[in-house]
């Protein structure tokens, strides 16, 4: 039984993986991915996104939920910043300070240690449970960042 619940899962992560894979593209050019605007890798994920309106209306995309929350502890209009983040599970935008966050689990989707986002607390619980890693809400998570997401390329 708990083998078979293993198996359901390290399949839906793979499915998750491979399926969306290439999905974010850039708006604009020929076909390139866009790419991370804190540590440049290619985003290929479309369940590990952040994104990240500024009080002016400018609007910046970060591969993971780990870049977006290093960008945004250096940001001075912290409390004025419209974050928003992708559900790992279904892709959909959510708060960002309403998410809660898996980090450290042995899927690394991005950058080390990753920080996976999610829109219900007991699903990062169960995500945890079955890949490692510490929940953490939203202000956890962003005073964890810059302690530990690094950017490997």
């Amino acid at each position: 039984m708990v083998m078979k619940r293993w198996m359901m899962g390290a399949l839906l992560v793979l499915g998750l993986v491979m399926g969306p894979l290439g999905a974010v593209q850039a708006a604009e050019g020929a076909g390139e991915p866009a790419t991370c605007g804190m540590c440049g890798k290619e985003m290929t994920n479309a369940h590990v996104g952040f994104i990240l309106t500024h009080p002016d209306g400018k609007e910046e995309r970060f591969g993971c939920a780990g870049c977006g929350l290093s960008i945004l502890k250096d940001m001075k209009e912290v409390k004025d910043a419209k974050p928003r983040t992708l559900d790992f599970l279904r892709g959909d935008e959510i708060d960002a300070r309403a998410a809660y966050y898996v980090r450290g689990s042995t899927f690394n989707a991005c950058c080390e240690p990753s920080f996976l986002a999610f829109a219900k607390k007991d699903e990062a619980e169960r995500f945890a449970k079955g890949f490692g890693g510490k929940v953490l809400d939203f202000e956890s998570a962003f005073q964890a960042v810059h302690a530990a997401h690094h950017h490997g390329k």
